[in-house]
This record gives structure tokens, C-alpha cells and sequence, in this order.
């Protein structure tokens, strides 16, 4: 069977503010276990971001990937461009997805797709930590509406482990970012009322907070009436 590398490419970008053109590196394919030095910078995000030459402004880069973990058997693809979100979806529900991902991993894996490249980290995030993803967005839907009873501004949630903290990012409406620290026993108790359901069923390639919105009931940290502390 064919192996699949890693894709590099050089391209231009201009900076709005000053009109600089730098050349910047983009990887359209990402076998991550081919070059582990990344993976740091696909959790920080700073993978799709770039210091212009000239005026040292830091701004984003995002663009669509297929990210490949071997190591944890998943496949990410980054679709930034909505014709390309569509057209992953529409694959994700094809027979020819099983020969993918033979051909990306070389065995049975999990196929994710995401928007951003700040969902991107967040899955990794989770794989990462030995998480079920479909379990750790029921538990950011849960959280969410725990949050949304105690301020109105929350925007979203995601989780992250960075310098192995694990916490959960909150995004709010007016562009501010608080902290929760992350409870396992919030994941365990989840992971008891669904864990078992889910092994059943046969997930889509899209698993986020409306995902679980549509498939959770209440779940136990809902009904504890404990507060949720962000900092």
C-alpha cells in the first residue's frame, strides 16, 4: 500500500496593517508522527498564526488540513472553507472513508472534522489525554448550561491541558476568556450515564457542543445544583 507523507508548501501572505509580504510554511497534509516536534504548536494554536517581519504583529493564518495521529489512530480534517466543510461531510458518510483511512493510518481509526484551527488543538487536546471526545462534549453541553443559568454572556466552551493543566477555556460574548478548572469526576460521572450507550451506536464524523445538544438528556453535574467557579 501506497505511504502517505506529510505535505509542505511555501506560500505568500500580505499584512493589512504595513503591506509586508512574508513567505510562511503551511502543511495541507500533517502526519503528525512524521514531525512530533509540532505538535506543541497545533495545541497553542501558533501553527496557523505568524509574526509579520515588519511590524512584529502576531495575526492568524488559518487554512484546511488533513491532520493524521498514527499513534492515536485519528484523523482531523481542518475544513476552513464552508464548500470544503460540506464536501468532508458528505465523505464522512461514504464507503470510500474506510479506504481513507486505511490509507491515512494504516488501520481502523477515527475520522473528526472540524472548522477551526482552535478545534482542531482541542480535539488533539483530548485524544492526547486518553479522553472520549463524545463524552467531553456532553460535558462541555452540561457545563454550558450550568454557566449560561449564572451569566448569559457565555459564548462556548473548550477544553485544553496545556503545561498538563487540564481546564476548560470560556469563551465569552463580549471576546473575554475565562477558566474552569477541570474536575475528572465531572467526566466520570458523564462517562456513567452514556459510556455505555454510545458504544452501540456509530458516531458521525461531527462531534461538538450541538452534537450533544441533540443527543444528551441532563446530565449529573446539571442536577447537583453545585456552582461552577470561572476565574
Amino acid at each position: 500500500m501506497e505511504q502517505i507523507h506529510t505535505i509542505q508548501r511555501r506560500v505568500t501572505c500580505t499584512r493589512d496593517a504595513c503591506g509586508q509580504q512574508d513567505v510562511i510554511t503551511i502543511y495541507p497534509r500533517l502526519i503528525i508522527d512524521e514531525m512530533p516536534r509540532l505538535r506543541p504548536f497545533v495545541a497553542d494554536g501558533s501553527l496557523f498564526t505568524h509574526t509579520c517581519s515588519v511590524c512584529h504583529t502576531i495575526y492568524p493564518t488559518p487554512y484546511s488540513m488533513y491532520y493524521v495521529d498514527r499513534r492515536n489512530r485519528l484523523m482531523i480534517i481542518v475544513a476552513i472553507d464552508e464548500k470544503e466543510y460540506q464536501e468532508a461531510v458528505q465523505l464522512s458518510f461514504s464507503q470510500q472513508i474506510y479506504a481513507w483511512m486505511m490509507k491515512y493510518i494504516n488501520r481502523k481509526g477515527m475520522l473528526r472534522i472540524v472548522r477551526t484551527p482552535l478545534e482542531l488543538s482541542e480535539k488533539t487536546a483530548i485524544a492526547a489525554s486518553h479522553y472520549d471526545d463524545r463524552i467531553m462534549e456532553i460535558l462541555k453541553y452540561s457545563l454550558m448550561k450550568k454557566l449560561s443559568k449564572q451569566t448569559k454572556d457565555v459564548n462556548r466552551l473548550f477544553y485544553n491541558a496545556f503545561n498538563k493543566k487540564e481546564e476548560f477555556a470560556v469563551l465569552f460574548n463580549d471576546g473575554q476568556i475565562g477558566h474552569v478548572d477541570f474536575e475528572k469526576r465531572w467526566y466520570q460521572e458523564t462517562a456513567r450515564v452514556y459510556a455505555a450507550d454510545l458504544k452501540t451506536k456509530e458516531s458521525p464524523a461531527v462531534i461538538d457542543m450541538n452534537w450533544a445538544k441533540h443527543y444528551a438528556e441532563p446530565v449529573p453535574i446539571e442536577e447537583t445544583g453545585e456552582p461552577v467557579s470561572v476565574k
